[in-house]
């Protein structure tokens, strides 16, 4: 009886570590279903396209096995990346990071709402028109992390685009 016991125990203990491995190897994921309200073609792809003082639009979708601990949103400019941009303006350079705790750890959320306002001054100075990269980050309650990216492009009303 003590030997069926032991293997018992040593089945229970094997089958409990290797569920907890499963489920910290579930990544989280994030997608994007639409940013902004309009889009623009350039450079073969369409880029989400909002004007300086007016508000972001974001509607993504976050889900996470483990539950959803946190998203971040992050925006910058695109300069110095590798990728191929507009040319900006003058003007200063706008960056946004946000990151919204989630209650109740829940296994999906959906965001479908503005954002932010892209603003058309910063102390004192017109934004930079261009291409701007946008990214959202979902965090599990282990610390898993799933991002994904897109461009966006941010233009004055009297500049052409």
């Amino acid at each position: 009886m003590k030997k069926l016991s032991l293997w018992a125990l040593a089945c229970l203990i094997f089958c409990a570590c290797s569920s907890n491995s499963e489920n910290e190897l579930q990544a989280p994921t994030v997608k994007i279903i639409q940013l902004a309200n309009e889009t623009e073609e350039h450079d073969g792809h369409e880029m989400a396209l909002v004007e300086a003082g007016e508000e972001l639009y974001l509607n993504a979708a976050l889900n996470a096995e483990n539950g959803i601990k946190s998203y971040k949103i992050d925006i910058h400019f695109g300069e110095g990346h590798d990728h191929d941009h507009r040319v900006k303006s003058t003007g200063k350079e706008w960056q946004y990071d946000q990151t919204v705790v989630v209650d109740g750890n829940p296994k999906t959320l959906s965001i479908d709402e503005n954002i932010v306002t892209v603003p058309e001054m910063i102390d004192g100075e017109e934004i930079a028109e261009g291409k701007y990269h946008f990214a959202i980050y979902v965090i599990d309650q282990l610390g898993n992390e799933d991002k994904t990216f897109q461009d966006l492009l941010i233009h004055h009303h009297d500049h052409d685009h």
